[in-house]
């Protein structure tokens, strides 16, 4: 659900308390390229160190995010075209590509571009330990 309820909320534009609302954030226009960013490198406020996130996160090579958009603006599904990978620690490593073009995967690393098997894009990419 991408609705949130909130009890006793205090209304400062009424000046009073409602028994119940609900809080939901929508999208008021769908970009053409969407770009998401997953932070997999937190700070740990008991340790004081940077951490990498390992756990497994899957997704789709294609995204419909229509539930997160007003009524007034319905975007198309968005295509899956490439993922940016970080091997190595939370102090340092390198990044690399995993990029879609005319229906092909390919790895791009540095100067080396290499045909990817695109059954391998899960593997490569969801991370996990």
């Amino acid at each position: 659900d991408l609705a949130e309820e909130i009890a006793d909320y205090f209304c400062e534009n009424c000046d009073k308390t409602v028994e119940k609302i609900t809080k939901q954030t929508l999208i008021k226009e769908a970009p053409e390229v969407l770009i998401i960013n997953l932070q997999r490198i937190i700070f740990d406020l008991e340790t004081f160190l940077k951490v990498k996130v390992h756990t497994k996160l899957e997704f789709d090579q294609i995204l419909d995010l229509h539930s997160y958009f007003s009524s007034s603006s319905e975007p198309a599904p968005y295509h899956l075209k490439g993922v940016v990978i970080h091997s190595g620690t939370s102090e340092g490593g390198h990044y690399y590509s995993l990029i879609k073009q005319n229906n092909n995967w390919y790895k791009f690393n540095d100067q080396s571009v290499t045909f990817f098997n695109e059954s391998n894009v899960g593997k490569e990419a969801f991370g996990g330990e």
